[in-house]
């Protein structure tokens, strides 16, 4: 497909998302990515029927393979075990057992109980839980257990099965533009160029890439870390207002120091915080760069 179409269809699929058609996107493997960028208001809304949908005839609802697979991996992700459980029928439709659904579906549930969500001030003691690592024990092995199915091919598509995978950062938009979008999202980034590039993000990133190595005195070339090719697309036509990327500065020194160390940092570890004339700084938003994670 040329350019000139991919950004036609990309600028009438972002319409209709702001329109709240989220069933386009998922019909279209063109740009799958528009499950992970969707508002969980709007993924609710649209999908709330599928519990009442007829399995048969779900495949030509939803038509491709892949985005069901970014749906699946967002969810789990997430661990959003209510949408989860309503899109049942649709997890079933693409290949994967009872069995598989429900196990995924109870170690999103074990986790939420044992281990929930909370932004602390280090004043507390954190009391240690061995929750996250069941989480992943279990996603690896329904990605093991599910050789054919969607949420097998989700999980072993996902960093939940590279122990060896940056750690990756938030992104958030400095302000909300468009309800119908998340406020954040959790870049794990990759060495592959993004199709299509904006100009001042390659320039940001650059830009923390040479900070951080002066900081760390490592002079050795660091791979370019690439947002998806639609986050390049939607920040050129202001549809996601990035002020800057500093915030990910942490992330890749920890990552080029455990590096230089000979060590893998681990899966599930994440990290906020930007460089200011050789230092730590703090950040803003940490609220949704949580949520985001």
């Amino acid at each position: 497909m040329a350019n000139d179409d991919r950004d036609r269809m990309f600028r009438a699929s972002l319409d209709k998302l702001r329109g709240g058609s989220v069933r386009d996107f998922l019909q279209q493997d063109v740009f799958p990515e528009w499950v992970e960028l969707a508002s969980a208001q709007i993924l609710q809304q649209v999908l709330a029927n599928v519990a009442s949908t007829e399995q048969k005839d779900l495949k030509e609802i939803f038509g491709f393979y892949r985005p069901i697979r970014s749906l699946a991996r967002r969810l789990i992700l997430t661990r959003d075990a209510k949408l989860f459980s309503t899109l049942r029928p649709l997890w079933l439709a693409f290949g994967s057992s009872d069995a598989d659904c429900r196990a995924v579906l109870n170690a999103i549930e074990v986790v939420q109980n044992d281990w929930p969500s909370e932004i602390c001030d280090g004043t507390a003691g954190l009391q240690f839980s061995s929750a996250h690592a069941e989480f992943i024990k279990s996603m690896r092995q329904v990605g093991i257990s599910d050789s054919i199915g969607v949420l097998g091919w989700a999980i072993r598509e996902s960093r939940i099965s590279d122990e060896r995978s940056h750690a990756g950062f938030p992104m958030v938009q400095t302000r909300i533009v468009d309800s119908n979008l998340r406020g954040g999202i959790w870049i794990t980034p990759t060495e592959e160029l993004p199709q299509y590039e904006c100009q001042s993000l390659k320039v940001a990133w650059d830009a923390i890439v040479k900070s951080v190595q002066c900081v760390c005195g490592i002079s050795s070339e660091v791979k370019p870390l690439w947002l998806p090719t639609l986050l390049h697309r939607l920040v050129d036509m202001g549809g996601w207002p990035v002020a800057t990327l500093e915030s990910a500065g942490l992330g890749l020194a920890m990552q080029l120091l455990a590096r230089r160390a000979g060590h893998d940092l681990p899966f599930g570890i994440g990290f906020t915080g930007r460089w200011k004339d050789g230092q730590l700084a703090g950040v803003r938003g940490l609220a949704a760069k949580a949520i985001a994670a």
